[in-house]
């Protein structure tokens, strides 16, 4: 099942990257003064995450929990900024993270029982507007947002009795964030980053008898390095 999970997540991947190329080929030629870029990155992830587990069954019990879910991802970024007068830039942006961040709780429910909760988040697609400013040749502050989407899966015990197991389910929700890059050598630039997902609350269930409720929120810390063959910064001096 995992062998199954990943290769379907390399396939989507590559699918993406392979659109991504083309749409900022495509960008590249229509758009005048315009850079395509890409890079790499690793972030650390922290994420909180509201709960409601409803069981329809007699008694009908509703358990509100919160969990707390962090780990590192590692993380490649496409995209294009395009130059403004005066020193301003807009682009877009897509990043997309495989994320190692999990969560394991022990908690006690009716009747003394034992539950065990397990909650993951497997990785993260942020597409994004920027809207950038270079006090210098070589550095830009930029501001982004939009709407991503994150896949979790949910896995809960009770006495060791499996009561709930849900192997993905996707949300999606706002996106907000800042960087900061600066020039390294010609054509590569290291970049800084935060940013912050609020997904909408979403339902999900693996049978009819019970019911969980997710609303993650994920903040992420990265460094990266970028590549920009041409375009905004790509011709600045190094600095020093």
């Amino acid at each position: 099942m995992k062998s199954y999970a990943l290769n379907n997540l390399h396939r989507s991947t590559k699918l993406l990257l392979k659109l991504s190329t083309i749409l900022l080929a495509t960008l590249s030629h229509t758009m005048g003064d315009s850079g395509v870029f890409s890079g790499v990155g690793v972030y650390y992830i922290t994420s909180s995450i509201n709960t409601k587990y409803i069981d329809n069954d007699p008694p009908n019990l509703a358990e509100k929990q919160h969990y707390a879910v962090s780990g590192f991802a590692q993380g490649v970024t496409a995209g294009y900024c395009h130059k403004l007068k005066d020193q301003y830039h807009i682009g877009l942006l897509l990043e997309y993270l495989w994320i190692d961040s999990e969560e394991q709780s022990t908690h006690t429910v009716i009747n003394d029982e034992k539950r065990r909760f397990l909650l993951t988040l497997h990785h993260a697609l942020y597409p994004s507007l920027t809207f950038g400013f270079s006090p210098s040749e070589n550095t830009m502050l930029s501001l982004k947002a939009g709407y991503g989407s994150e896949r979790w899966s949910s896995d809960m015990n009770d006495n060791d009795t499996r009561v709930l197991k849900i192997s993905k389910h996707d949300g999606g929700g706002r996106i907000i964030g800042a960087e900061m890059l600066t020039m390294l050598q010609d054509k590569f630039l290291f970049g800084l980053s935060i940013m912050h997902s609020s997904i909408d609350r979403f339902y999900t269930s693996d049978s009819v008898d019970c019911t969980l409720c997710h609303s993650p929120e994920t903040l992420s810390v990265g460094a990266k390095i970028q590549y920009q063959p041409n375009g905004v910064m790509a011709h600045s001096e190094p600095m020093g």
